[in-house]
């Protein structure tokens, strides 16, 4: 699990993993510096919007100090998370809160218009959809975004294993295929099983490639009759007697 709940309900537990991994993210500076958006920063990606620590061009501060600032920045994520979730009526597992919680701490702009999707817990549909949101507020979406994008999705599935009890995090899973209804199985049975009674004995020498296309001639026109006694049996017949009321033909 990337935060860790602790006995106070609201707090996280700030652990090595997620400090290294918001440190790939965001870096650190113990002076404070104007990010690639032009917004004043410190520390592990601290901004004067949280409202947790302010600060100026002129502060410094230790590494220890910027923990403490991280710790409590995605508290404070965490609480709102929480009550946007609850205002929308969503519920989504502990690792697609936890995601949530960083896409807050990074740019709340972005979570504001897609928690919908990133909801769906489909990596596709949540990355999607934070591009999208990303290019409507400042046009095309950077390399730079594009990776931390990638980065944050791998951190998420790199502790939370989907296999573990089947409600981990976001996954790229392909759909199983639609099965056919239980008729055309049935179907498909009786258009094979002729071929499988085909004569065992060689086909003669003379004439072999004669004998080879009347053979798959015959097949096929096996299949053909047994597909069209299907869709006799289930496109026409129920509606023969409204036909037959009508003087109309269903053919």
């Amino acid at each position: 699990m990337l935060l860790a709940a602790t006995p106070q309900g609201d707090d996280v537990e700030l652990t090595e993993e997620l400090i290294a991994h918001i440190e790939d993210l965001e870096g650190f500076s113990e002076k404070a510096y104007y990010d690639v958006n032009g917004v004043l920063t410190i520390g592990f990606g601290h901004t004067n919007a949280t409202k947790t620590f302010k600060f100026d061009e002129e502060t410094v501060i230790d590494r220890r100090k910027a923990e403490a600032i991280l710790l409590a920045d995605l508290i404070e994520s965490q609480k709102t998370v929480k009550r946007m979730l609850s205002n929308r009526g969503l519920t989504v597992n502990q690792p697609v809160m936890d995601y949530m919680v960083l896409v807050y701490f990074n740019r709340p702009w972005v979570l504001r218009t897609t928690m919908e999707d990133i909801a769906t817990m489909n990596a596709d549909i949540a990355k999607q959809s934070q591009i999208d949101a990303y290019e409507e507020e400042k046009g095309e979406a950077p390399d730079w975004y594009l990776g931390r994008l990638d980065k944050e999705f791998a951190y998420i599935n790199e502790f939370d294993d989907k296999t573990e009890d089947g409600t981990g995090p976001m996954k790229d899973v392909e759909p199983p295929p639609p099965q056919p209804p239980e008729d055309d199985g049935k179907t498909i049975q009786e258009i094979l099983e002729p071929m499988k009674d085909a004569p065992s004995t060689p086909l003669p020498k003379e004439n072999l490639v004669t004998n080879f296309f009347s053979k798959i001639r015959e097949l096929f026109t096996t299949a053909v009759t047994k597909q069209q006694e299907f869709n006799d049996r289930i496109y026409r017949e129920p509606f023969k007697d409204m036909y037959d009321k009508i003087g109309g033909t269903n053919e």
